[in-house]
C-alpha cells in the first residue's frame, strides 16, 4: 500500500468517525431539528416572498417568517393539545356510561351482521369486551393525567425543546440555501444532475408534508362541521381528534367518527347516527383519497401506484418516518434512472451499434 493510499483510508476513516460523533451530538435534538426542517419545507414559499420584500436584510426576513410560522402553527397546536387533553377527560364519563349500557341488538342490520361475525370469531377467546373497553378508557384517562404530570415535571425541558426548534427554524430559513449549496458542492456529479436530484428531493418532501398536513386539516374541519350540524357534543374536540388520527397511517379518521356513530345508534338517535355514518364514510374519509394524490402525486411527480407503495413500504421498513422516507427514496431512484438513461444507456446503445 502506497503512502497516498494509506493517507486516503486514514482520512476517510477519521472523517466517518467524526460524522458519527456529530450525529451523536445532535441526536438529543433530533425531534426539534426534524420539526424545524418540516416547518421550513412547508413554509419556505412564505419565506421566499418575505425575502423579496426585505432583500437587504435576510436575517429580518427569516425572523419575521419564523415569528409568523410559530404563531400560526406551534401556538395553535399547543392550545389544541391542551384542549384535547382537557375535553377528553370530560368525555370519559359519557363514553363509560355508553359502554356499560351498550346493546348490540340496537345496531342497524348491516352493522349488526358484522358485529355478530366478529363476536363469533372472538368467541373462543371469551373476551370481556365491555370490561376491555372500560379498561382502555380508564387507561386513556390515566395516560392523559400522567401526560399532564409529565408536562408539569418537564416544564423547563419543553420550552427548551421548543426554543431549539425555533432557533433551528430561524437558521433553516436564513441559511438553508447556503447549507444546501455546500452539500451540493460536495456531490461528485454534474451540475445539471445535482440540480435535478435536489429539485426532486425538495418537491417530493414539501409536497408530502403539505399534502399530509392539508388533508388532515380538511378532514378535521369536515368532521367538526358534521358533528356540529348533527348536534353532537364536543364537536370541536372530536374534530381535533379526527385531524390528529387522520395523520396516522392506520385507521385514520374512521377511528373517531365510527365510534360516535355507534354511540348515537345505541342511544336510539338513528337519524343523527345515520347522518354521521354517511358523512364520515362518504365525505370525511373519502376526501382523503382525492386530496392526497392531488397534493402529493402531482407536485412530487410520482406515479400514483409508486407513491402508494413508497408510503406503505416506508411505513413497514422505517416506521412513521417512512411516510417521508419511502416516497423520497422512490423519487431519488426515478431521478437516478433518468440520469442513467441520459448518460449511460445512450452510450451502451451507441457501442452496441
Amino acid at each position: 500500500m502506497t503512502r497516498p493510499e494509506l493517507f486516503k483510508y486514514f482520512f476517510f476513516g477519521v472523517f466517518l468517525f467524526l460524522l458519527y460523533q456529530l450525529i451523536l451530538l445532535l441526536s438529543p435534538f433530533f425531534v426539534a431539528i426534524l420539526g424545524s426542517a418540516v416547518l421550513a419545507f412547508t413554509f419556505y414559499p412564505l419565506h421566499r416572498w418575505m425575502v423579496l420584500q426585505l432583500p437587504k436584510s435576510p436575517s429580518a426576513a427569516a425572523l419575521l417568517t419564523t415569528v409568523i410560522v410559530v404563531s400560526a402553527t406551534l401556538l395553535p397546536l399547543a392550545l389544541a393539545v391542551v384542549l384535547l387533553a382537557t375535553e377528553t377527560v370530560k368525555i370519559y364519563p359519557f363514553v363509560s356510561v355508553w359502554v356499560r349500557n351498550f346493546n348490540a341488538a340496537q345496531l342497524p342490520k348491516f352493522i349488526l351482521f358484522w358485529w355478530e361475525g366478529m363476536s363469533a370469531l372472538l368467541g373462543s377467546f371469551d373476551p370481556q369486551l365491555k370490561q376491555l373497553a372500560l379498561n382502555s378508557l380508564r387507561q386513556m384517562t390515566t395516560v392523559l393525567t400522567a401526560l399532564g404530570t409529565q408536562l408539569a415535571k418537564n416544564f423547563l425541558l419543553i420550552p427548551f425543546n421548543v426554543l431549539i426548534l425555533v432557533f433551528s427554524l430561524f437558521f433553516a430559513f436564513r441559511d438553508g440555501q447556503s447549507i444546501i449549496g455546500r452539500i451540493r458542492g460536495l456531490l461528485p456529479m454534474q451540475e445539471r444532475h445535482k440540480t435535478l436530484i435536489l429539485a426532486r428531493l425538495n418537491d417530493t418532501l414539501s409536497a408530502i408534508i403539505r399534502g399530509i398536513l392539508a388533508t388532515a386539516a380538511v378532514q378535521g374541519l369536515l368532521a367538526a362541521f358534521g358533528f356540529w350540524v348533527a348536534g353532537v357534543p364536543f364537536a370541536a374536540v372530536l374534530g381535533l381528534a379526527t385531524a390528529f388520527f387522520a395523520v396516522m397511517p392506520l385507521g385514520g379518521a374512521v377511528l373517531v367518527w365510527l365510534p360516535v356513530a355507534l354511540f348515537q345508534f345505541s342511544s336510539e338517535n338513528y337519524g343523527v347516527a345515520t347522518f354521521i355514518f354517511i358523512w364520515g364514510m362518504f365525505v370525511v374519509s373519502t376526501i382523503d383519497n382525492f386530496l392526497k394524490p392531488i397534493l402529493i402525486g402531482s407536485k412530487a411527480k410520482l406515479p400514483t401506484f409508486l407513491l402508494f407503495f413508497g408510503i406503505l413500504g416506508g411505513l413497514v421498513v422505517y416506521g412513521p418516518v417512512g411516510v417521508l422516507v419511502g416516497p423520497t427514496v422512490v423519487a431519488i431512484v426515478l431521478t437516478f434512472i433518468k440520469i442513467y438513461q441520459e448518460e449511460y444507456y445512450k452510450e451502451i446503445l451507441s457501442v452496441n451499434e
